[in-house]
């Protein structure tokens, strides 16, 4: 199963553009370029996913980049959309365990 709600932010026409070493999803991309996924955006969307994810049954992996699952986790905390900078980030391989409720 693929959910493509799990992608990375959508930087519009900023893609492929160089970072300065920063990640688009911690970026304020909206106010340079008007085509590009807003954090309230992306947090929505990932919300729709975390809500796919826990209807599910048994173990899931979900695999996705660092920014999206910083988001993911500030959606799974309750947290404010520009609150998942306060996350934690992950690194190459790290892995985030969310336990949800038995059904």
């Amino acid at each position: 199963m693929i959910l493509n709600e799990l992608t990375e932010r959508d930087a519009g026409s900023a893609t492929g553009m160089g970072k300065g070493g920063k990640t688009f999803a911690l970026m304020d991309l909206a106010s340079q370029f008007s085509d590009a996924e807003t954090e309230e955006d992306m947090y929505a969307r990932l919300a729709q996913a975390a809500e796919k994810l826990r209807a599910l049954s048994g173990n899931v992996l979900a695999v996705s980049h660092n920014g999206t699952i910083k988001v993911m986790r500030a959606v799974i905390a309750g947290l404010p959309a520009g609150d998942f900078r306060k996350m934690p980030d992950l690194h190459n391989g790290e892995m985030f365990i969310w336990e949800t409720e038995e059904k």
